[in-house]
């Protein structure tokens, strides 16, 4: 019998093995193709945590929309947390009558610069940027813990000094912050006191 050149003809075991093979690979390779999607890198930035809420909760939002630029961890939180207790006092209608009880350097009341910037108080206290003043000679007068040029975004707050008088009363670094607030927003000081200023905000806003 001459012997057989043709194909070899594959057994059922064979067929099976190559099967699985073929198998294997296209999971494999649909696998691989889901890891790079980009739909599924963008998908797990919204999946919902375990009570079912976005994971980028309301307090993540605002602590990167608030611009604190300020590396110490510790002074950074206690800032945060201050400028979230600020923000959250300022949305009462009783706390925010502080923008028309006191006025600018013009004379003008403190709602007219918002006016003038199309911005509501929310708005704005979003923007404020807020810095360690430590270097500066203000933060080495008795009793100073932030201060703010007059009509400047940028609050400076005045090191560990501020972080330590915030842990202690934490009312007292709210008030601080809505004081600083309302320099930003054009207010003068000496008149009214700082003193005056102050005691009106612990007032009106809790």
């Amino acid at each position: 019998m001459r012997p057989h050149l043709g194909r070899v003809r594959r057994g059922p075991w064979r067929l099976a093995t190559s099967a699985a093979v073929g198998i294997a690979v296209l999971i494999l390779t649909i696998g691989v193709k889901a890891q790079r999607s980009p739909y599924r890198r963008i998908a797990s930035d919204w999946t919902p945590g375990a009570h079912g809420h976005d994971r980028t909760s309301t307090s993540r939002r605002q602590t990167k929309l608030t611009r604190i630029y300020i590396t110490d961890a510790y002074l950074r939180d206690a800032v945060d947390h201050a400028l979230r207790q600020a923000a959250e006092s300022l949305e009462s209608p009783k706390c925010q009558t502080l923008l028309t009880e006191f006025s600018d350097q013009q004379g003008r009341p403190l709602t007219k610069r918002l006016a003038d910037l199309k911005m509501s108080l929310a708005e704005y206290v979003v923007a404020i940027i807020v810095e360690d003043g430590e270097k500066y000679a203000r933060c080495r007068e008795e009793g100073t813990l932030a201060f703010t040029v007059v009509g400047s975004r940028v609050i400076h707050v005045c090191g560990r000094a501020f972080a330590r008088a915030a842990q202690r009363d934490a009312e007292e670094g709210k008030a601080i912050l809505v004081h600083e607030v309302l320099h930003s927003l054009g207010l003068g000081e000496n008149p009214p006191s700082s003193r005056r200023i102050t005691y009106r905000v612990k007032e009106l806003c809790w």
